[in-house]
């Protein structure tokens, strides 16, 4: 079990659904997306998934374009 799936145990049944426009999504930006669309601070994720803050913008920047945005 990873760092996430302890912290994140939901992360897949609240990601699922997002079946993604224009890419699939990867397991890291899922793990990325789920804390961002429920309100944690970028720093909070960096920390508990033991990565950098530029790391994590990075993961959500590659991914919002998958989601349309």
């Amino acid at each position: 079990m990873t760092n996430a799936s302890k912290v994140f145990p939901t992360q897949q049944k609240s990601i699922e659904p997002m079946r993604i426009f224009k890419g699939e999504l990867t397991e890291r930006e899922k793990t990325i997306l789920y804390p961002t669309i429920n309100d944690m601070r970028v720093q909070s994720i960096s920390r508990i998934l033991c990565i950098s803050v530029k790391t994590v913008y990075t993961h959500r920047r590659n991914a919002f374009p998958k989601l349309g945005r």
